[in-house]
């Protein structure tokens, strides 16, 4: 083969290299221009929405899941605690202190009442009791409105009816403190009359007074359920709050054999609380 010959072997041999490289160029750009079409990402951008979609509705069905969940569960709690609590007050019925010491000792072994809180509340009150006293005995037995109490552990919202003074509402944040390490309820305070379940009002023409505890729920939403004339005496505002939340005055304890005449009291405290309400004064 001649110098000729090789030197176009070699010329052809370079036009076929520059062509190769020249169809590896458009194929590279014939995929980017593929991608960067408007099909092709509006088809990329539907299957990433579907996939975010997805996700969310999943996401929120497991939200969702858990939230009636917990509500069940808070629900479930609150129904075994009224149970217990239940348990509990027949048992302080008896009369007996000792028998009621016994029956409420059964009932902590027996797992008849487990909350850990009341467990230890109760045994810690008779590691202490004097004998003879305790629930049960008349002279330190308290009337309950059984059917009018708040639920253990409960949120009870309250809000001031018309015009008050820092002095009033400092003494039913007082009341409201102390009640709450007792009574085991939570107190809290709305702006929102819808919202709330007492409404306390300062009118000094209509004396101290409250519906018993649930009772309040059955007034009109533009009426007070409790009125607090005088806050000078911390007892008084006490007192009232103990009403609040569903116990009666110890005349309507029917231990006390007092035979009242019913008519006579309505009457002197319809004319003394004006046109406030008469039958709080009654345990039915």
């Amino acid at each position: 083969m001649s110098d000729i010959d090789t030197k176009k072997i070699e010329v052809l041999e370079r036009e076929v290299a520059v062509k190769e490289r020249e169809l590896e160029h458009t194929i590279a750009q014939s995929q980017i221009s593929a991608w960067r079409s408007p099909i092709v990402v509006a088809v990329l951008a539907a299957a990433l929405g579907a996939f975010s979609n997805a996700g969310i509705a999943y996401l929120n069905g497991t939200l969702e899941r858990a939230a009636a969940a917990e509500d069940h569960l808070r629900e479930t709690q609150l129904a075994q605690s009224d149970a217990e609590n239940d348990r509990i007050l027949e048992m302080i019925k008896i009369g007996d202190p000792s028998q009621v010491e016994d029956n409420l000792s059964f009932l902590i072994e027996t797992e008849l009442v487990k909350d850990a809180t009341l467990v230890a509340s109760i045994t810690a009150y008779y590691a202490d009791r004097a004998p003879g006293s305790g629930p049960g005995a008349s002279t330190t037995s308290v009337s309950i409105n059984r059917g009018g109490l708040f639920r253990v552990g409960e949120t009870v919202y309250y809000t001031f009816l018309g015009e008050f003074t820092k002095r009033q509402a400092n003494a039913v944040d007082l009341a409201v403190n102390e009640w709450q390490k007792h009574a085991n309820v939570i107190f809290e305070f709305t702006d929102d009359y819808s919202k709330a379940d007492l409404r306390i009002s300062f009118d000094d023409t209509k004396g101290n007074w409250a519906y018993l505890g649930k009772s309040a729920l059955r007034v009109a939403p533009d009426q007070p359920t409790a009125n607090l004339a005088d806050v000078s005496r911390a007892d008084s505002v006490l007192h009232v709050f103990g009403h609040i939340l569903g116990l009666p005055n110890e005349m309507s304890n029917p231990r006390e054999g007092i035979e009242w005449d019913e008519g006579k009291v309505i009457a002197y405290y319809a004319e003394n609380l004006g046109s406030g309400p008469i039958d709080f004064v009654w345990l039915t």
